[in-house]
């Protein structure tokens, strides 16, 4: 098995500042379906839903707490559930 090429120095990382920007690609799912999504997960209401760092960021309560969950652009996974912190 032939070793793997070495790494660019410049290649761009899914991290990387151009790739990581405050606009959702055009195949990410749209707030509604995030909303929708969420709504089927139990987090009701969702009071806020904006795009930041590549991500979906949403401000919604389940069972009467605030949360601040991070859901993928694409798919709607979700990547992140804390306690909100505003």
């Amino acid at each position: 098995m032939p070793p793997d090429p070495p790494l660019q120095p410049n290649l761009n990382l899914p991290d990387s500042e151009d790739l990581d920007s405050g606009v959702p690609s055009e195949i990410a799912m749209q707030p509604a379906e995030i909303r929708h999504r969420l709504h089927r997960l139990g987090f009701k209401p969702v009071t806020d839903i904006h795009f930041a760092r590549g991500r979906w960021q949403v401000i919604a309560y389940r069972q009467g707490e605030k949360r601040w969950l991070q859901l993928d652009e694409n798919t709607g996974l979700l990547l992140s559930d804390r306690p909100a912190p505003y």
